[in-house]
């Protein structure tokens, strides 16, 4: 049986912050990516689905609830 690592979408517009976090639950075993912009979810999301998204609802001009 193989194991699949967790799938996470980070959605932030603060890019260092969203970077970081990604980093850091890839090094914790995860598949992380991360997106600063509808936009960016939006082909994120087009390379495939994910297990969790971890969204901030204030994403600057744009709104999280959007994701």
């Amino acid at each position: 049986m193989t194991i699949r690592p967790v799938s996470l979408l980070i959605v932030d517009d603060d890019e260092p912050l969203a970077r970081m976090l990604g980093e850091s639950a890839g090094a914790r075993g995860y598949r992380a990516e991360y997106a600063t912009s509808l936009m960016a979810v939006n082909a994120a999301l087009n390379r495939g689905a994910f297990d969790v998204a971890l969204v901030d609802l204030g994403l600057g001009a744009e709104s999280g609830f959007d994701v």
